[in-house]
């Protein structure tokens, strides 16, 4: 198998490990992929085959409707009917 091989852009640019700006870290822990959110406590992970995403409760408890994007059938741009 070879190797996964990752770009990180911020912006549509590239950008090198590890990037601290605009409010967020990102970085490699052994084979993850970290991205750092502090003023979120939110944590992002990617390991090549899947993401993690860990929220604090206290702010995303019951409350994570729109984390993912639209619907399709909110956004006719993407392919959807409303």
């Amino acid at each position: 198998m070879a190797p996964i091989v990752v770009q990180v852009q911020v912006n549509r640019q590239a950008v090198a490990l590890p990037y601290t700006k605009f409010g967020l870290r990102v970085y490699e822990s052994g084979i993850n992929y970290m991205v750092d959110i502090p003023e979120l406590g939110a944590l992002v992970s990617y390991n090549g085959l899947s993401f993690s995403i860990r929220l604090p409760y206290r702010l995303f408890g019951n409350n994570t409707k729109g984390q993912c994007g639209e619907p399709l059938t909110a956004a006719p741009h993407l392919g959807g009917r409303p």
